[in-house]
């Protein structure tokens, strides 16, 4: 066993098709979990502030990250891991 592991649960962040692919219950659930088992949870979705007005400079097709939104993304979660780790 390595009791000196880290987890650190990540909500996926926003997309066009969120609401079919159930991403809300995804996120409640790994939120309930993470609170359960006192695990930190990153909400990415909440923290990155991409929606559906601003998505076009920072997703390409509603899902995958631009250059300038991986490297948005990419800053939020750093700065999240070091106050955790």
């Amino acid at each position: 066993s390595n009791y000196k592991l880290k987890i650190l649960l990540i909500t996926p962040i926003y997309r066009i098709e969120e609401t079919n692919l159930g991403l809300d219950a995804y996120r409640t659930a790994l939120n309930d979990f993470g609170k359960k088992h006192g695990i930190p949870v990153v909400n990415m979705h909440e923290l990155c502030n991409i929606n559906a007005f601003n998505k076009g400079g920072t997703l390409k097709d509603g899902l995958h990250p631009t250059g300038t939104g991986a490297e948005h993304i990419g800053a939020v979660l750093a700065g999240e891991m070091l106050k955790y780790f």
